[in-house]
């Protein structure tokens, strides 16, 4: 399965799947097709888990600052990591930005 026909399989909306096809292929250096797999696997887990697919694949493409700065080199891991996020009722950017707010807190301290 390739192209707009996973986003359209799983109610992903076309702009959100082609923004993470690229986020993925910029952190993971993998290519387009390859992006377009790992979106369907996501997508995937998304469903087996019960949260809905298009919601994980959103929460990704719109959490690419944190998808660098936290899973770097492995969007694998940031796939399952929203999915994760998803099942627990919050999202990597919320993950994300509570994340910012501790290292902000500990650099605080050291000052």
């Amino acid at each position: 399965m390739a192209g707009p026909e996973i986003y359209k399989n799983f109610g992903i909306g076309v702009q959100e799947g082609a923004e993470l096809n690229k986020i993925f292929q910029n952190i993971g250096g993998l290519s387009q097709e390859q992006s377009q797999y790992l979106i369907g696997q996501a997508a995937s887990m998304a469903k087996i888990a019960g949260v809905a697919p298009s919601k994980v694949i959103k929460d990704m493409a719109e959490s690419s600052e944190y998808a660098y700065r936290y899973f770097n080199g492995s969007p694998e891991q940031l796939a399952k990591a929203a999915v994760q996020a998803a099942k627990l009722g919050t999202s990597i950017k919320q993950a994300g930005e509570m994340a910012d707010g501790l290292l902000d807190f500990e650099n605080s301290i050291t000052a």
